[in-house]
């Protein structure tokens, strides 16, 4: 922590980013649909993990999953 300290992150904002650069990843993949995504994402609804995407990813890529 405080490496992260020291560098002006938080662990959050690290995860937060990881999930954005994986959830990016799997929707890229023509054979995985947004359902699947969200649940490897480790949503339990599709509908959470739209919601979700909404809320932080479509700022971060810009755009929606689907």
């Amino acid at each position: 922590m405080r490496k992260l300290d020291s560098a002006g992150t938080k662990f959050q904002a690290v995860r937060d980013n990881v999930s954005k650069e994986q959830a990016a990843d799997y929707l890229k993949d023509p054979s995985l649909s947004v359902e699947s995504v969200g649940h490897l994402m480790g949503f339990n609804a599709t509908s959470s993990f739209r919601r979700s995407f909404r809320r932080s990813f479509k700022h971060w890529l810009g755009e929606t999953p689907s």
